[in-house]
């Protein structure tokens, strides 16, 4: 699918931030990725709507969706950064040179 194929998209731009994590009497770091959300360029019309509704995606930690508008917020999260985690992943799977068929040898979800 292409974007002329779909109907008023918003287009929103994940920011990854990783932070280091040490194991508890081991010394082995690890790192914790988390996302942040920001205007995408994609997008037209930027309006203040749209900026304030990307802000809010990743300002806000487990918001109130007795709501509907908490709902889409939340509905909004899990999308954006499960697809944002999923993106980064196979874009790591092949900038190390693995064969996709091999992905779900390396990662899990």
């Amino acid at each position: 699918m292409c974007s002329s194929d779909l109907i008023n998209p918003q287009w929103i731009k994940a920011v990854p931030y990783d932070v280091k994590i040490v194991g508890d009497q081991n010394h082995v770091v690890t790192r914790l990725r988390l996302w942040s959300t920001e205007p995408s360029d994609h997008q037209e019309i930027k309006s203040e709507e749209y900026i304030s509704m990307t802000r809010m995606i990743s300002e806000q930690l487990y918001p109130d969706d007795s709501t509907e508008d908490g709902k889409t917020l939340r509905l909004m999260q899990s999308y954006v950064f499960s697809a944002a985690g999923v993106k980064a992943a196979i874009n790591e799977h092949k900038r190390l040179g693995r064969d996709i068929r091999q992905f779900p040898d390396f990662y899990t979800f």
